[in-house]
């Protein structure tokens, strides 16, 4: 494996899911000096210069990051750039100004477009991995039902090789979801009662002040139901009912 730093490319980096997920992440990592990357590349449609975007990100984090340190997002600053495209391979290939060697590719966008977008990436020579290694993150929802999940899978797989790919849910990252599995068998009174004999129902509550905001074109299409009760609420579901796991790392 490469060990040089790689680029980090997000592809939507203007959206909803980079400004309130991405970014509080990345700045975190960050300022626990658990970050790697050479390079942090926004990549979007918006006619945006390179502060516009660094501006944009700055104010999500002062509003969604306890304790902002300017002087740590001084630091990150200039590892973040902005280039405007869209997802044509000839528009993709800009991407060679900031990129050359180890990438990653994140795909914050519409679902819709999953597969176009890896696809483009393919046909831009994103997947070669001559100059160092590449993958692909896609994130939920993965297709709409299994017919539509697999034509999606076979899109990324016409360019990506399997080992490339990372099908990710960024709840399942979340501390409060991971810890649940160390409170039921790490708490030996709670772990010998866990049980249907000692347990007469499972209520689980998500309940967030967040409206739709820039989210609606997602959710016009998406929905409620299937952004959050098939996999992030059945995810807490399943890690508080399921059996012993025989293993920590899968």
């Amino acid at each position: 494996m490469d060990t040089q730093a790689p680029a980090f490319v997000i592809l939507g980096a203007t959206g909803d899911l980079t400004s309130r997920m991405l970014f509080p992440a990345i700045y975190q990592l960050f300022a626990q000096g658990d970050w790697n990357s050479s390079k942090i590349v926004g990549y979007g449609l918006d006619d945006w210069t390179a502060g516009q975007f660094q501006s944009h990100l700055e104010t999500s984090l002062q509003e969604l990051v306890p304790g902002f340190d300017a002087k740590v997002w001084a630091k990150l600053v200039p590892q973040i750039a902005y280039q405007r495209g869209d997802l044509t391979p000839s528009s993709l290939g800009m991407l060679k100004s900031w990129v050359d060697g180890p990438a990653i590719f994140y795909l914050a966008l519409p679902p819709q477009l999953f597969g176009e977008a890896a696809g483009s990436l393919g046909k831009a020579g994103w997947a070669d991995e001559t100059k160092g290694w590449r993958r692909l993150v896609v994130e939920k929802p993965f297709g709409e039902d299994l017919a539509s999940a697999q034509y999606l899978n076979g899109q990324i797989s016409s360019a990506w090789q399997e080992s490339q790919i990372f099908r990710i849910d960024h709840f399942l990252g979340k501390d409060t979801a991971q810890n649940i599995l160390v409170f039921r068998w790490i708490n030996l009174l709670l772990a010998a009662v866990w049980n249907r004999d000692y347990i007469s129902q499972v209520q689980i509550t998500y309940a967030e002040t967040l409206g739709l905001e820039g989210r609606w074109s997602y959710y016009d299409k998406a929905g409620a139901l299937r952004d959050m009760l098939q996999n992030h609420l059945l995810q807490l579901l399943a890690l508080t009912t399921m059996e012993p796991m025989t293993a920590w790392d899968v």
